[in-house]
């Protein structure tokens, strides 16, 4: 998890230079001109390369539970500067967006959204916990499953994390239900008003999905799967019950 949130910080370090470099480049500054001349704007509504690196860096450490809100999300910061100040322009006919500014918050969010579908995000196994544990100690949300996935291969061997991650979050159709990662080569599914049988029939259909993909890049899977219809039980002593089989 440190490692994770360790990742997540230099990449919105490096968002945030990108952005910073593009806004004060002047790259664009003649075209900046020629809208600011011919658009009746008088001025800038902010003209500060150092706003563009932190809405960048704000931008990269949004961690949106689906892909559909990272979509969202990113076309919101993308064109949240740009539509504030063509309101403000519309309004007193004096403010015009830096087109070096808001073409770097744009680059960022393409680039984020690139990196998104390459390789989804997962919550992490903490949310996961929480709501989980939420979940064990109110009888109406239960019965609640748990299936925890390990991938074995060679050493060197690197896993297809957004195929696994697509599979995956196929599965989990329903807005309770959760994807985390939980270590190295392992992966956790949270099934929200799930009893045994449901959740053995996902498992099976888990396995049938990345049948073919384990056999491409010479993977072994195991698998461990858990159900709680009680209240007061411990997350803990459910993943314990989950625990894959050693192979």
């Amino acid at each position: 998890m440190r490692r994770q949130a360790t990742v997540r910080w230099i990449g919105a370090g490096v968002a945030a230079l990108l952005a910073l470099v593009l806004a004060a480049s002047g790259l664009l500054a003649p075209a900046d001109a020629w809208l600011l001349r011919h658009l009746g704007a008088h001025t800038y509504l902010y003209d500060a390369p150092w706003l563009a690196a932190m809405l960048a860096g704000l931008f990269w450490l949004l961690r949106p539970r689906t892909a559909r809100r990272g979509r969202l999300a990113g076309v919101l910061w993308a064109a949240g500067p740009l539509l504030l100040a063509a309101a403000a322009a519309w309004a007193g006919r004096r403010g015009w967006p830096p087109l070096p500014t808001t073409a770097a918050i744009l680059l960022v969010a393409l680039l984020r959204r690139l990196r998104l579908r390459r390789f989804p995000e997962l919550e992490p196994l903490a949310g996961l916990q929480r709501a989980a544990g939420q979940a064990l100690g109110s009888a109406d949300a239960l019965p609640c499953s748990l299936v925890r996935l390990q991938l074995r291969g060679a050493k060197d061997r690197r896993l297809p994390l957004a195929d696994i991650v697509r599979t995956l979050k196929a599965r989990a159709r329903r807005g309770d239900d959760r994807v985390a990662r939980g270590g190295r080569d392992g992966f956790v599914l949270w099934l929200a008003h799930t009893d045994a049988d449901a959740a053995l029939a996902v498992a099976c259909e888990i396995r049938a999905d990345l049948a073919p993909l384990l056999t491409r890049h010479a993977l072994h899977c195991s698998m461990g799967v858990a159900t709680e219809a009680v209240p007061g039980t411990r997350f803990e002593q459910l993943w314990q019950r989950a625990a894959p089989p050693a192979p």
